[in-house]
């Protein structure tokens, strides 16, 4: 059973990942292509199911996402 350490490293890696537009519009697609490549990497070698992991890591992405856009529009 996957803990819930693992979880949050994956939720919070989406969420840098998003947050990261803040430094550098381009670093967003950076650090995804590099996490991507990383689980399926994994996957390929582990079978360890890494969609549970991407889906982990879009769940930190999309909140995070909806947060900068509710502020975003809230603000201007």
């Amino acid at each position: 059973m996957r803990s819930i350490l693992t979880f949050l490293s994956h939720f919070f890696a989406g969420v840098i990942t998003i947050l990261s537009v803040l430094v550098h519009p381009v670093l967003p697609i950076i650090l995804l292509f590099i996490f991507t490549v990383y689980e399926v990497d994994e996957d390929y070698h582990l079978s360890d199911k890494a969609f549970v992991d991407i889906r982990q890591f879009g769940y930190g992405a999309f909140l995070t996402s909806l947060i900068l856009i509710i502020l975003k529009v809230k603000f201007i």
